[in-house]
Formats: structure tokens, sequence, C-alpha cells
């Protein structure tokens, strides 16, 4: 089974509203290696996904990013992708 890591990851950083910037404060990963996954430059492995569901605001992502499951019960929940299409959307053209 192969997960798309940079895809969830994305959609996770999008869905909480913050810049690749912030994404990388929080998380400790290199500015750069945030937008090459993210532009499909590199592919974004297990060691990144680490990095980021240690870190108390994306801990409670963990299942979903490595299963693409969810425990709500046990606080283990799922990006709001309603939160990026939005945001999709209100790009302007032209």
């Amino acid at each position: 089974m192969s997960t798309d890591y940079a895809k969830k990851l994305l959609t996770l950083r999008k869905s909480t509203g913050v810049t690749q910037k912030k994404f990388s404060e929080i998380t400790g990963l290199a500015l750069g290696t945030i937008k090459k996954y993210e532009t499909g430059q590199q592919g974004a492995g297990i060691a990144i996904v680490e990095r980021v569901i240690s870190t108390e605001e994306y801990k409670k992502y963990t299942m979903w990013l490595l299963l693409g499951e969810t425990a709500p019960e046990s606080g283990q929940v799922e990006p709001d992708e309603t939160l990026t299409e939005s945001d999709s959307n209100s790009k302007k053209i032209g």
C-alpha cells in the first residue's frame, strides 16, 4: 500500500489555515522541504510525517495521516477538507 503523504500534509496544512512558513515553525521542517513536497519536487516520507505528528498541534491527526482512519472518541480526527476547497475556490483568476 502506497500512501500519498505529500497530498495529506498539504490538506492538513491548508485545513488548519497556516502558511508554509508557520507550518515550518510548528513542525521544525525546513521551509524548502515543505515547498518541495507540496509542489511534487520530492516525496514526503514517513520521517516527515513523524515530525508533524510529534507536535501537539497535529498529534490528533496521527491515525488519519498514517492509516486514513479516525477515532473521534480517542481524539483522533481528520482535517476539515471543506476549508481547503473554499480556499481554492476563492482564488482570483486573471
